[in-house]
């Protein structure tokens, strides 16, 4: 009877006994490991990518996340080859795949997603990265916790925010600058975006931010002339290959002309670009302008920069997370398999 209840008690948590059920899930994970080795033999490139990578390691690497983080195998090869399909790097996925585990169960958001979103990243930070791919892959992980603090601070979770990643970092490269602090700045500004700035969706603010880089790296004539009336240059060098950072450039605009929002509007010329730099302007305008306007935009900026998650943070949530019976079930059935 102990033994019937305890079996009921764990099918209730989600676990299943079926033999047929798990064999065909063993041959499946056993048929994506083979993809994904196949997917990620990159002919000629140096390192790991450039041999076969043991389909048997991939899925052992891929159970022992699994087992780690209670999530199933089937997700950890799912989100592996989102990642590798993005950016072609197996060994990178491997790599980061436990750091992206820990962050999706410490913020409740989709691994699947969590691992495009740190492909579109990994992808950005490799153009004039100068470290190793180790080290690429760290400040991936850098930058998605970056991303993760400000959601928790800010007004939009990164679980909503991971989809909209790749526009996000699209638009970083339109900047001058340190690609891993671009990366995370704009995510300060999608987030200011949501909360002040008139986007209603993540969507929307990362929209925005796009529009943002876009306008300013191709001005309209009307925009350059009310540009030139306040003294402003959006471009970091002469040949206007890159425009300037965009916390520098936003600063320098607002201050420049004293939180006008009708100037503001001309600088910025469409909606979705305004809607990058209005919740700035109304905290400057909130503050009174002046010295003490430019204090409490600074203010708003350096608490969105430095609410990076850290790991000892998500590393507690992860622990909450796996205390919970569905996190224990799936545990348990990752052992059965």
């Amino acid at each position: 009877g102990g033994v019937g209840l305890a079996g009921d008690m764990a099918r209730g948590a989600g676990v299943d006994f079926n033999l047929g059920g798990m064999i065909g899930r063993a041959v499946g994970q056993e048929r994506a490991a083979v993809a994904l080795s196949n997917q990620g033999f990159m002919p000629g490139a140096g390192g790991a990518n450039g041999r076969v990578q043991d389909p048997r390691k991939i899925l052992d690497t891929a159970r022992s996340v699994a087992d780690t983080y209670a999530r199933s195998t089937d997700e950890i090869l799912q989100a592996t080859s989102a990642f590798v399909g993005l950016t072609g790097d197996l060994a990178g996925a491997r790599a980061i795949m436990g750091d992206l585990a820990l962050l999706s169960n410490a913020t409740g958001s989709n691994l699947t997603d969590m691992a495009s979103a740190a492909a579109s990243v990994s992808t950005a930070l490799e153009q004039g990265f100068a470290g190793t791919a180790q080290q690429r892959m760290e400040a991936t992980s850098d930058v998605m916790r970056a991303i993760a603090g400000q959601g928790k601070v800010g007004a939009v979770e990164i679980k909503d925010l991971a989809a909209q990643m790749a526009q996000l970092a699209a638009a970083s490269g339109e900047f001058a600058g340190k690609r891993e602090d671009l990366l995370a700045f704009v995510g300060v500004m999608a987030q200011e975006s949501r909360k002040a700035g008139g986007s209603a969706s993540a969507t929307q603010a990362a929209t925005s931010i796009l529009s943002f880089a876009t306008n300013l790296s191709k001005p309209s004539k009307a925009q350059q002339k009310m540009l030139a009336q306040y003294g402003l240059d959006p471009f970091a060098d002469k040949g206007k290959t890159a425009v300037k950072s965009p916390e520098e450039f936003i600063k320098e605009a607002i201050y420049k002309t004293r939180g006008n929002l009708q100037a503001l509007g001309g600088i910025f010329s469409t909606s979705g670009s305004m809607r990058a730099v209005r919740g700035f302007a109304n905290i400057y305008n909130q503050a009174g302008g002046g010295a003490a306007g430019q204090a409490a935009v600074e203010a708003e900026i350096a608490t969105l920069k430095r609410a990076s998650l850290d790991r000892a943070e998500a590393e507690r949530a992860n622990a909450e997370v796996m205390r919970t019976a569905v996190a224990k079930a799936q545990r348990f059935q990752n052992n059965l398999e």
